[in-house]
């Protein structure tokens, strides 16, 4: 997950303007301005050119806002993998094969196969 900082200049670069994000993100320009600039020094490089209006990414920034796109859609990635999963139901299935040839256990591997086929079938994903 994106952390404060993150989201804090994804919102800015989103809106092209730090009075735009900071009442979309519900902070006082001053307190979002501080962020950025705490954002800045922690990655070492500007990553707003503040000499345009609206603000414009630096070359630094492009790559820091690129990775926060990777991060946003790996995360909608595994939200909807694990949706699915849910969706689907899942389940554990155990077998403990028998240590000797007891009857009755010698049908289990052909229980298993079918079970493990059915399984792949219905559920492609697993």
């Amino acid at each position: 997950m994106l952390d404060n900082l993150s989201k804090y200049v994804y919102e800015v670069y989103r809106c092209k303007s730090v009075s735009a994000a900071a009442k979309k993100l519900y902070l006082s320009q001053p307190a979002l301005s501080t962020a950025i600039k705490k954002a800045e020094d922690e990655l070492g490089a500007a990553i707003f050119n503040r000499k345009t209006i609206p603000f414009t990414l630096t070359a630094e920034g492009k790559i820091y806002i690129e990775t926060i796109e990777k991060i946003l859609l790996l995360e909608q990635q595994t939200h909807d993998r694990i949706q699915d999963m849910l969706s689907k139901g899942t389940t554990d299935l155990a077998f403990t094969p028998a240590e000797d040839n007891t009857p009755g256990f010698t049908t289990i591997p052909l229980i298993e196969e079918n079970l493990v086929v059915a399984a792949r079938r219905d559920y492609p994903g697993i």
